[in-house]
């Protein structure tokens, strides 16, 4: 739902509460008075759930993915191993005075401190 359709949709439900009590005040039925307490719960459930929707998709578009190499399934940009297939994630670049392994975005080898 988009932000103002729920606005709404709240809105209405609230408004048709407050007019169904002030109805059930100046009536002074009883089957009323059991119908708010049944249906409140039922209203915050459905805008609860609306919120947490809301709330998910906002964070799955703040996460970056990459694609794996190997079987092209979408991953987290910061994993190390492909979920699916296991292929290690993380590039390595080797040292030429020592042979030891670096991550790809390192400037010295961890190793030997030489530059790569």
């Amino acid at each position: 739902m988009k932000k103002g359709v729920a606005l709404i949709v709240g809105l209405s439900f609230m408004m048709f509460f407050i007019a169904f009590f002030v109805i059930a005040i100046g009536s002074g039925d009883v089957g009323a008075w059991l119908f708010i307490p049944f249906m409140m719960p039922i209203v915050v459930f459905v805008f609860v759930g609306i919120m947490i929707s809301r709330l998910a998709k906002n964070k799955q578009s703040i996460l970056q993915y990459k694609s794996c190499p190997n079987c092209g399934a979408r991953v987290l940009y910061n994993a190390e191993y492909c979920h699916r297939c296991g292929t290690s994630l993380n590039a390595t670049v080797i040292c030429d005075y020592c042979g030891a392994e670096n991550k790809e975005g390192d400037i010295q080898c961890h190793n030997c401190n030489a530059l790569l």
